[in-house]
């Protein structure tokens, strides 16, 4: 249109389309529509031009715009006009737009405005070129509030006297406003509004813990100011009659009326103070262009820690909060002291809980600094400092130092836990933390009974192979720890007793840990396996590779053994890794491998079975030593039937369902049927009664409480020919120390 103007056309109208696209802020914009431009009887400054002839001034002109579309981003933005420029430049124009994005408006580009949506214009503007007068209607729709969805907004406008009223309603029912923008060139404004049960707490609507918050305040506010002159003086003030917000079981509420002003560039806070359970927290104070005068602090539950961070799975206790800062606004930091007296804390990466803990935080834009810490861990004493280094209040490196005197640690629930005393620090970058340190005077006493072909199965299944990094984990953070510990394991359980040694290494990550190292036990430990005692020779476990969890065996045991004829020294020798051991055995007077698995599962050779009436067994224990018969046989029917059990034993003295009692050897066989919720199966039979058989389905009720359903083929059901016994039994276990 401006090549039009000033240039005379021969022709006395100009009909044309329009088609094309501009480009507007780097993004593409399409135009398409229909004009028309009609200029007849035109007086140009007194003198008049006859018919045919036209000027382009709008003085005495008319364009009618029949539609013009203005469209972007694949036409999910679009502005349609329609109407006149009338003579005298008078507007007649119809101007619809939707889908407008609010955060990508050239008046909010790069600010950092919290509100998102869909603006939505349907309105008409009347009066001349040169003073508009727009009336309609400005909605929000779509809205997200720092993410979170809110409700629609919606302004009513018109212009009266050159100014143009407004009134509607803010996130629903939430707000009213009304207010006035001056159309000249002061463009100076004012709005006035009502806040009722306003949800504020969409701007954290959901904790670091997953929980939802709610917070409503109501209120009124004033603004007064002029757009585009930056000496005009600007007033903002909101005052807050009611301030609540809620998690979990908190509810946190205000005194008293809050009052937030600006005005002359100064920011002044009055009364703001929440209160609620343990929680009194306030603030105070003025923000200058240049300066700050800022105070405040209280007290705190410490669960709302959870709240504010997932690095913390549970707080108890209460905390003391100071905030402090004055002087230049650029050249001052805040302080902010956190102190507490005897808190607890967990975390998602530490396996125990850190009680009785005291000390102070002193917060800071660059960093944190930690003083006096002292606390309870694994029953232990903990003492610590160091700092944080920090970027706009984030944390970037650390550099933490710990001590922990007699304390009992089980990082990693797959291997036993440990007593002793640790010298550790965490270095480096949060993306890549340094656990380092030195744990001495290993202590520990393994006295837990164990089931033991249970336990070398469970081992197997879920540690004793290459251990990848769990898919999706990120290690939190590294090891690189030294463990030691001289004659201060002590090992007295059902499996052995003895004093050991220790020189362990973890390495890896929390994603991935790794184990270097050995563990030997002092010669005349203890060994019992299926009931027989053994002297330890030498026992040791070495961790050559790091990523398998999976040791190397060097086992020496001694046992002396009276058959029904003759006295054996037994020497029993298992080696090779952990996760397929094999054994030999040897004895004197010198007997063959089967009679010594023979004398050491029953107390007899197979010759002697087979002369007291064991042939059945004598052929059972064939191929079965002391420990293979529990494990080994195990693994050729699992690894032969496609895991079709889970453990196999040979047993002899009280049957499985507990009603006989017997010398004979008889075969048990297990197997789990789905998870925690499932049921395990068992079946017992006697190689030489094939009559002796017990086969029964067992499910854990609540904890102690188990209900088994059995059929049994030596008791029979008097009277009824069934081929045995049908019934059910309710168990109750326990354990005891």
């Amino acid at each position: 249109i401006s090549d039009l103007v000033g240039i005379f056309l021969p022709i006395p109208g100009l009909d044309g389309r329009v088609d094309g696209t501009l480009s507007l802020s780097g993004e593409p914009l399409k135009l398409a529509g229909e004009a028309r431009l009609d200029f007849r009887d035109i007086d140009f400054f007194g003198e008049r031009f006859p018919e045919g002839n036209a000027v382009g001034l709008m003085e005495a002109g008319l364009l009618t715009l029949e539609q013009l579309i203005l469209q972007r981003r694949g036409g999910a933005e679009s502005l349609m006009t329609r109407g006149k420029v009338g003579r005298g430049y008078g507007l007649n124009l119809e101007v619809v737009g939707d889908g407008f994005a609010l955060e990508r408006l050239d008046l909010l580009a790069g600010a950092k405005f919290p509100v998102r949506g869909s603006l939505l214009l349907d309105g008409t503007v009347g009066g001349t070129l040169f003073a508009p007068e727009p009336r309609g209607r400005l909605g929000l729709q779509r809205t997200r509030l720092l993410g979170e969805p809110a409700s629609s907004s919606l302004l009513r406008f018109e212009t009266t006297d050159g100014e143009l009223v407004f009134q509607g309603n803010l996130l629903g029912n939430a707000g009213d406003v009304s207010g006035r923008l001056g159309l000249n060139t002061a463009w100076n404004y004012q709005a006035d509004g009502v806040l009722t049960e306003l949800p504020w707490h969409l701007v954290y609507a959901r904790a670091a813990d997953g929980q939802p918050t709610q917070g409503t305040a109501d209120g009124r506010f004033r603004i007064r100011g002029a757009w585009g002159d930056p000496a005009a003086e600007t007033f903002q003030e909101l005052e807050l009659s009611r301030v609540d917000a809620a998690w979990r079981g908190h509810v946190l509420e205000s005194l008293g009326p809050w009052l937030i002003q600006r005005q002359g560039g100064v920011i002044t806070l009055d009364g703001v103070r929440l209160k609620g359970g343990a929680t009194d927290v306030r603030l105070q104070g003025e923000l200058g262009k240049d300066w700050v005068a800022l105070t405040g602090g209280g007290e705190f539950d410490l669960e709302l820690l959870e709240a504010a961070t997932s690095h913390i799975g549970r707080a108890e206790g209460v905390g003391r909060l100071s905030f402090e800062q004055e002087g230049e606004r650029h050249v001052t930091d805040p302080s902010v002291v956190v102190e507490v007296e005897d808190a607890r804390f967990e975390t998602p990466w530490f396996p125990h809980p850190f009680e009785s803990c005291s000390g102070r935080v002193y917060r800071g834009p660059q960093g944190y600094r930690f003083e006096e810490l002292r606390g309870r861990l694994g029953g232990g004493r903990l003492t610590g400092e160091g700092r944080l280094d920090a970027s706009d209040w984030t944390p970037t490196r650390f550099d933490l130092g710990a001590n922990l005197a007699n304390g009992t640690v089980q990082y990693l629930d797959y291997l036993p836990p440990m007593r002793g005393n640790a010298d550790l620090r965490f270095d480096g970058p949060v993306e890549s933390l340094l656990v380092s340190g030195d744990i001495v005077r290993l202590d520990k006493v393994f006295g837990e009974t164990n089931q033991w072909e249970e336990w070398v199965i469970d081992i197997r299944e879920e540690r004793l192979n290459v251990v990848d990094e769990v898919e999706g984990a990120e290690g939190l953070f590294s090891f690189d720890l030294s463990v030691s510990g001289d004659q201060s394991i002590h090992v007295s359980n059902n499996i052995a007793k003895g004093t050991c040694d220790a020189r362990l290494r973890f390495i890896g990550n929390t994603a991935r840990p790794g184990l270097s190292g050995w563990v030997r036990m002092e010669p005349g430990g203890r060994f019992t396996l299926q009931g027989r005692d053994f002297e330890v020779l030498r026992a040791e476990l070495h961790y050559l590779e790091p990523w398998t969890f999976d040791p190397e065996l060097d086992f020496l045991l001694q046992a002396d053994v009276r058959s029904r004829e003759d006295n054996y020294r037994i020497d029993y020798q298992v080696a090779g890794p952990f996760s397929g051991w094999n054994t030999q055995a040897t004895s004197s007077p010198a007997l063959s491998q089967g009679d010594i698995n023979a004398l050491l599962l029953f107390g007899m050779t197979r010759d002697e079975l087979e002369r007291f009436g064991g042939v059945n067994t004598a052929l059972l224990v064939e191929g079965a030593d002391l420990l293979l018969h529990g494990v080994g046989l195990e693994q050729v029917v699992s690894e032969g039937s496609g895991g079709l059990v889970d453990r196999v034993q040979v047993v002899t003295g009280i049957s499985e369902r507990g009603t006989v009692v017997s010398s004979e050897p008889r075969l048990v066989v297990e197997k789990r049927i789905g998870d925690s919720q499932g049921f395990d199966v068992i079946g017992e039979f006697n190689p030489n009664r094939p009559v002796d058989t017990y086969l029964g389905v067992e499910r854990q009720l609540t904890e102690g409480l188990y209900v088994t359903f059995y059929r049994s083929g030596l008791e029979e059901d008097h009277g009824m020919e069934l081929g045995g016994a049908y019934g059910a039994d309710f168990k109750v276990r326990w354990d005891w120390d």
